[in-house]
């Protein structure tokens, strides 16, 4: 089901402590965070810091 996912790949607004992903399915409509929990969706991210 996540393969029908577009903008898995793409952070925006990013600082220190957050960042925005926009994610819709392939078909053009939003995915919504109702969406994400009925299919137990979350995201995994790892942060670094380049000195």
């Amino acid at each position: 089901m996540q393969y029908d996912l577009v903008g898995t790949s793409a952070v925006y607004d990013v600082t220190a402590s957050k960042f925005s992903v926009y994610l819709k399915w392939r078909d053009d409509r939003p995915l919504t965070v109702a969406d994400a929990e009925r299919f137990g969706w979350y995201i995994n991210w790892v942060g670094y810091d380049t000195p």
